[in-house]
């Protein structure tokens, strides 16, 4: 039987929603594709999928990822340790006869790194004049800084100015959602002779 239908697959907030494009009543279909993105160990991705079927329960169907010489297959629809890439994903109920196959993208966490900085030293020797403008890039969700072990603070829009800082050595310690390993930076303020 083996019969194939183009889907429309939708992303939203990493739950992906197969839809046949036509209006064929199936007995087989993606009720969803979950996909975790690629974290920052590069082999961590997960897909999970979820059939729809008018005659088999989810534990009868078989799912198979990249069908052919190196495929993957179980009766969970759930693989894990994926890295990046494009897959082919194949359903496939042994009660009906039928399958189906999507395309699915597991992306890879962009690490959080700093973009630039900027530091304005001390302008008269005392005073609390300096400061510091770091732009980040990468990372996902929130992302929080940490100035010389003081309360935690959320970054907004990759960049983060720190004013009225007087002279001396500082440590800013970056860090966003994804469970990437924080980013370091030491930096020194300096302020004329008096």
């Amino acid at each position: 039987m083996n019969k194939r239908f183009l889907y429309n697959v939708f992303v939203v907030s990493q739950i992906v929603a197969a839809l046949p494009l036509y209006g064929q009543r199936l007995k087989l279909g993606f009720k969803e594709i979950g996909i975790s993105a690629v974290g920052c160990a590069g082999n961590n991705g997960v897909l999970r999928v979820i059939p729809q079927s008018s005659v088999s329960t989810p534990n009868e169907i078989t799912y198979t990822l990249n069908p052919g010489q190196n495929e993957i297959v179980n009766t969970t629809g759930i693989f894990q340790s994926l890295i990046p890439g494009t897959y082919t994903l194949e359903i496939f109920d042994p009660r009906t006869d039928e399958d189906r196959d999507a395309q699915v993208v597991v992306t890879q966490l962009i690490p959080l790194v700093i973009a630039n900085v900027a530091i304005t030293n001390v302008r008269v020797a005392g005073q609390a004049t300096g400061s510091v403008t770091v732009t980040l890039e990468g990372g996902r969700g929130d992302i929080f800084f940490i100035l010389n072990n003081e309360e935690r603070q959320r970054v907004d829009n990759f960049q983060v100015t720190i004013p009225n800082l007087r002279a001396g050595d500082y440590t800013l310690v970056f860090s966003s959602e994804d469970g990437c390993p924080p980013i370091r930076m030491e930096f020194s303020i300096i302020e004329p002779d008096a």
